[in-house]
């Protein structure tokens, strides 16, 4: 039994929920289109009208259906969640620049000293040898060691203060003066 009486002129050409959750009317179907979630697949695998369409790139549906389409979109709408845009943006942002260090030399958290100022460490890379090409690019130390990358940004205001008092500390401890008093 159709869930609408509307006739098919009158069927609305597109079904919006969120600008990424969205149905189009192509001909006797809804093709409906999401960012990829599992849950949102799996939900809409349980619609018995609703099958992926390979060459839509989207999920199909009986046009007929509106109403079941509407709930389909909004099911995966609530699905997605609030955040999804944030989550999104966050991962098509800037990759985050790295550096070649030696595997054993950095941890998360550690402030490295670059060309543009002080970075600190945000994440780690596996562990790999270090090939022979390094000596192309200047960092033949590297080469046959275990290097990794380190993933970073800009190093705060804190953090740089920090940095500073800790080796102050590991200076005065060595026996080192101060800079500041040296004669």
């Amino acid at each position: 039994m159709p869930e609408t009486t509307a006739r098919p002129e009158e069927l609305p050409e597109r079904i919006e929920i969120a600008p990424d959750v969205l149905a189009v009317k192509v001909g006797r179907h809804y093709v409906l289109r999401f960012p990829f979630n599992r849950e949102a697949v799996d939900r809409l695998r349980q619609y018995r009208s609703a099958h992926y369409d390979g060459p839509s790139g989207g999920w199909l549906m009986d046009a007929w259906r509106t109403d079941a389409v509407r709930r389909a979109l909004e099911e995966v709408d609530r699905i997605l969640g609030p955040d999804r845009h944030l989550r999104q943006a966050a991962a098509s942002a800037v990759p985050t620049p790295r550096l070649l260090v030696a595997a054993d030399s950095v941890a998360v958290g550690h402030l490295l000293e670059t060309e543009t100022g002080l970075v600190t460490v945000v994440q780690l890379g596996a562990v790999f040898a270090g090939a022979a090409k390094l000596v192309k690019s200047g960092r033949a130390e590297l080469v046959g060691r275990p290097v990794r990358y380190a993933y970073h940004r800009p190093a705060t205001e804190a953090e740089i203060a920090a940095e500073a008092a800790r080796r102050e500390a590991a200076a005065h401890d060595a026996g080192e003066p101060d800079p500041e008093f040296a004669a």
